[in-house]
């Protein structure tokens, strides 16, 4: 059981994503710290195993809608209200994710969708611009705590994806609440998580030994390698329609791949194809970081026409 409360908590390296050179990345990590979760994301990146097993062993509800547990002997009672001191949450805003304004989420099907159409707030993740696909992941992952796959984006994601982006007030303190009572409640289908963040309400507890910490795994932890080891090549496939010089590039160095892989001889083979192929991705990769700075994709574009040129003389 350990293992799975782990894979299915989350952490955010704020200090290592605003080092990213996506700006469009790095800005939805900004926007995250100026809607106030900051220390619910970014907690110190330590948990309790034996601890967090008990917690939710002897967890439950009370009727007063107290989350109440026994570790070790010593009775632990969190209310909404230690919840949200612990970690400096915004305690006023929408508790409804439904009042979320209507207008709002109409100009948010354009802005998330990847193409001129608008997206349906129940859509796939595929359709949504690459900041917004992330936005999507870490909600998913951190907020909802959902297990599994998660391609499909669902309405309460997509609206609290509207209320971040759009800067409408959400009293977190209630939301993240419901969450952890969510999955405190015996017999409850929701998946289990926050390890980190029960870590650091049971601190708050007075007179409970909660034993050896442990490191969070960094497989687990968002930071500015895991998050470009991510972006998706496909994105970069559809960008190939968008700058004809790009396209170019790429039917080249396919053409000579094709026509290296055809040679009878093994030996007689040129090793250029597999170099030919990395630098298409190279130069995709900077091309996708570059797409909102035109100097920089000026300068791009010499380097592309630089690389046609190298390539036509084989």
């Amino acid at each position: 059981m350990a293992s799975s409360l782990i894979s299915n908590s989350h952490h955010i390296d704020f200090d290592s994503v605003f080092d990213m050179d996506d700006a469009g990345l790095a800005q939805v990590f900004e926007t995250l710290i100026a809607t106030g979760l900051r220390n619910f994301f970014g907690c110190p990146a330590v948990f309790y195993e034996e601890a967090l097993l008990e917690f939710f062993t002897n967890g439950s509800v009370r009727e007063d809608g107290m989350v109440v547990s026994t570790i070790r002997g010593t009775t632990v009672e969190i209310s909404e209200s230690f919840f949200a001191t612990a970690f400096d949450l915004p305690t006023e805003g929408l508790t409804d994710l439904s009042d979320v304004p209507k207008d709002k989420i109409f100009h948010a099907r354009s802005l998330f969708s990847a193409s001129k159409e608008q997206v349906s707030v129940s859509c796939f993740k595929k359709e949504m611009k690459i900041e917004y696909r992330l936005s999507h992941d870490i909600l998913a992952k951190t907020i909802f705590v959902k297990a599994g796959s998660f391609d499909a984006v669902t309405r309460d994601r997509f609206l609290l994806m509207t209320a971040i982006t759009f800067d409408v007030k959400v009293n977190w303190g209630s939301l993240l609440f419901s969450v952890l009572k969510g999955m405190v409640t015996p017999g409850s289908r929701k998946a289990k998580g926050f390890a980190i963040k029960i870590g650091v309400l049971l601190q708050n507890v007075q007179g409970l030994m909660l034993g050896e910490s442990k490191g969070f795994p960094k497989s687990r932890i968002l930071d500015a390698k895991t998050v470009q080891r991510r972006e998706p090549l496909r994105v970069n496939l559809w960008l190939l329609l968008k700058r004809p010089c790009l396209l170019k590039l790429m039917m080249l160095l396919l053409m000579h791949q094709w026509n290296n892989s055809l040679c009878p001889n093994a030996n007689l083979r040129r090793e250029r194809g597999s170099w030919c192929w990395k630098t298409l991705l190279k130069l995709m990769n900077q091309f996708l970081r570059l797409w909102n700075n035109q100097l920089s994709y000026q300068l791009l574009r010499v380097q592309l026409r630089t690389q046609t040129l190298l390539l036509t003389k084989f």
